[in-house]
C-alpha cells in the first residue's frame, strides 16, 4: 500500500479481503501467506493474489523453512510445532489491516519495521511480540481497534472464522469506523458503495 487507507476504503479493503478468504476457507484452501504485495488494487476491489504457499486442507503440507513475511505471520506460524488454520490466515489478516492504516507494525515500535531496513533486532522483536504480547493499533479508531482486538485473539480457537469476522465488520459499519469526532461531512460509509 503506498499510502495509508483510512475511512471508508479501509473498510472496503477488510470486507473484500474477508470475501476473499471466507471463498477460500469453504474450499479448505488456506492463503499463509497475507502481505501487501499479495493484495491487488482493482477498479472493482481488492483482490487476494499469489497462492504460492498456500494449502488445501487433506493434501500433504509443503514445509517451509522461513517464511517470506514473517512479519504478518500468526503465533502459530512462528511456534515451531503451531498447526496452520483458517485461523492463521485470520490473523494475518489483522496484522495487513493495521498496516494499511498506519504504514506501521503493530508488533515494533520501529516506524522501519516493516521494510527492507528492518534489522535483525527489530525482526526478533516481531516475532517476540506477535507471540506474546499485545498489538499496538497506532492512531487507528477505537472500532478499529475493537474489530481488530477480536482478530488478533493469540488463541487461534477464539478468532472468528472470516464469515463471522465479516459479520462483525458489517456490524461496526454505521460508525463508518470513525470515532464521533473524527467524522468528515465527505466521508462515504459502506453503505455508501455497497
Amino acid at each position: 500500500f503506498p499510502v495509508t487507507i483510512d475511512g471508508a476504503e479501509w473498510f472496503r479493503l477488510a470486507s473484500d479481503m474477508l470475501n476473499g478468504l471466507a471463498y477460500l476457507h469453504s474450499k479448505k484452501i488456506i492463503h499463509r501467506d497475507l502481505n501487501p504485495a499479495n493484495i491487488l488494487a482493482t477498479n472493482i476491489g481488492y483482490k487476494i493474489i499469489d497462492f504460492g504457499i498456500s494449502y488445501k486442507q487433506g493434501l500433504p503440507k509443503v514445509t517451509l523453512t522461513n517464511l517470506r513475511h514473517l512479519f504478518y505471520a500468526s503465533p502459530e506460524q512462528l511456534e515451531e510445532k503451531g498447526k496452520v488454520t483458517t485461523k492463521s490466515d485470520i490473523f494475518t489478516l489483522a496484522t495487513l489491516l493495521v498496516f494499511a492504516g498506519t504504514h506501521r507494525s503493530p508488533w515494533s515500535k520501529s516506524p522501519d519495521a516493516l521494510t527492507d531496513k528492518a534489522t535483525g533486532l527489530v525482526q526478533s522483536e516481531i516475532v517476540h511480540n506477535t507471540v506474546h504480547n499485545e498489538a499496538n493499533y497506532h492512531s487507528l479508531s477505537t472500532n478499529q481497534k475493537k474489530f481488530l482486538r477480536t482478530l488478533h485473539a493469540k488463541k487461534p480457537s477464539e478468532r472468528p472464522t472470516a464469515q463471522e469476522a465479516l459479520e462483525l465488520l458489517k456490524s461496526y459499519a454505521t460508525h463508518a469506523f470513525l470515532n464521533p469526532v473524527e467524522k468528515s461531512p465527505n466521508l462515504k460509509t459502506y453503505r455508501d458503495w455497497e
